[in-house]
């Protein structure tokens, strides 16, 4: 019992390590996303301040608004790819870690 508790800790082990990189890659991607939504915002003053009509300061408005909202869609489409991408990476270690102490991983059947 020992020895298999000892080995389930080695797979839980090896499962958070890869876990935790891959958090560290969705939050290196949110600080890239966040930095380039900043320089776009500042873009938008520099460009307002360059507006010689309402007509121009309305065009830019909604050039803004409209990227924004692609950036924005964008950028939940690749979280969510990368969020699964670390699911995946961590199952795969916790049972790579089993199947090498001679164990197949148990799972729970639904109902």
């Amino acid at each position: 019992m020992v020895k298999q508790n000892s080995k389930n800790m080695e797979a839980i082990t090896k499962s958070s390590g890869v876990a935790f990189e891959g958090m560290t890659r969705m939050s290196e991607e949110l600080f890239q996303f966040g930095f380039q939504r900043l320089r776009e915002d500042f873009g938008l003053m520099s460009t307002l301040a360059g507006c010689g009509t309402p007509q121009q300061v309305a065009e830019a408005q909604m050039n803004f608004v409209a990227k924004m909202v692609t950036d924005y869609n964008d950028e939940s489409r690749k979280l969510m790819d990368l969020a699964s991408d670390i699911t995946e990476e961590s199952c795969a270690a916790a049972q790579q870690e089993s199947a090498a102490a001679g164990e197949q991983p148990q799972r729970k059947r639904a109902g």
